[in-house]
């Protein structure tokens, strides 16, 4: 008889065990565990190119628009080599035609100069020579012309100096003109050339200093996947940059619950050490399929469980470490900030004390 009663209150404290194993399941549904991660940037060229120097190492930390990394491209170095001297021959080209049209319109302005200069010395001669037989007959009255539009020989030949000074004059300012307009003719295309050189040289120039890389955002250095003096392929791996804060929970809902979570759910996100570092965050991505969870994330890492990935987005103000476990809270019920903190404290102490792990499905 004693017997049988002995078996009967084993049988009742295993219901009552039971019960609170039920309840405590019941109240955990509404969450799951994942993990605070920082978001990796993978900085990568576009080009193939010579590592030319490192100015930072790994976990370093790092500023918006702190260089990181000088590079070369080789091509760009050639082509910019071949448009200079490109550039170069069509301006001594083009200098040696202008030196010799200048040389050619000096000569012609010697040469017309060297005639107008005699020609004027012979009007001048000329003028004076008139000037005197005017004075000489001038107060004669018996010396009278009858035509007063009678010119006498030296005057004819004066106006014949005159007028053939003119024409040299018009003719070294038409052959001047000449030869400037040749000059144009001759070095336009040059200079139009030249001048599409230098705008592709710019377009190069402009190219070959955006092959240095500089920090995009303040944070940290991940790894430094590359040397000085190598060379890499494009689109390879140079480094991998990380922000100071997490930016995203990865986590995994179990399979039974993954109807309860959707893109753009607003979630409590919660340390496991610390229930009063929390911060909400937005569910931006879900797993395409059932994978097994990872023993870290389980509510009983003995058991392999499986579930649905979850990324949410936190902000990047939060006080969480890299790869810290968390637990996120997706209740739509009763459950409140104040009874997340209850669970997390519990958990913290049963795992003090008595080493347990967490409940779970």
């Amino acid at each position: 008889m004693k017997r049988y009663n002995f078996i009967y209150v084993i049988g009742f404290l295993m219901l009552l065990l039971l019960s609170y194993l039920t309840m405590t399941f019941q109240s955990e549904s509404a969450y799951f565990y994942g993990f605070a991660e920082n978001k990796q940037t993978e900085i990568s060229h576009d080009r193939d190119v010579l590592i030319s120097k490192i100015h930072v190492n790994n976990g370093q930390e790092i500023r918006k628009g702190d260089l990181l990394l000088e590079v070369i491209d080789e091509e760009i170095g050639l082509k910019l080599d071949e448009l200079e001297v490109t550039r170069e021959s069509i301006s001594v080209n083009n200098q040696t035609k202008i030196i010799e049209i200048n040389n050619k319109i000096r000569q012609i302005q010697a040469s017309k100069e060297a005639k107008m200069s005699e020609l004027r010395s012979d009007i001048l001669e000329l003028e004076k020579e008139i000037e005197l037989n005017k004075s000489l007959y001038e107060g004669l009255k018996s010396i009278e012309s009858n035509d007063k539009e009678y010119k006498s020989p030296d005057e004819v030949k004066l106006d014949f100096l005159r007028n053939s000074l003119r024409d040299a004059a018009t003719t070294l300012e038409r052959e001047v003109n000449e030869q400037n307009e040749i000059l144009k003719t001759i070095t336009l295309p040059g200079k139009l050339k030249s001048k599409n050189i230098s705008s592709e040289l710019n377009h190069f120039k402009m190219m070959e200093d955006k092959l240095s890389i500089y920090a995009p955002f303040d944070g940290l250095v991940g790894t430094v996947s590359c040397k000085e003096g190598e060379n890499i392929s494009a689109f390879s791996s140079l480094l991998d940059l990380y922000k100071h804060n997490p930016t995203q929970v990865k986590g995994f809902v179990h399979e039974s619950m993954i109807l309860e979570v959707a893109v753009g759910d607003r979630l409590e996100v919660a340390s496991t050490l610390h229930p009063k570092i929390k911060v909400t965050g937005v569910v931006i991505g879900l797993g395409s399929r059932i994978v097994e969870i990872p023993e870290r994330l389980r509510k009983m890492a003995d058991f392999k469980t499986y579930g649905r990935e979850v990324i949410i987005e936190i902000p990047e103000s939060n006080s969480f470490l890299q790869k810290e476990k968390v637990i996120l809270n997706i209740s739509n019920g009763d459950t409140s900030a104040n009874s997340l903190e209850e669970l997390l404290s519990s958990k913290n102490r049963n795992s003090k004390g008595a080493n347990t792990k967490p409940i779970s499905k």
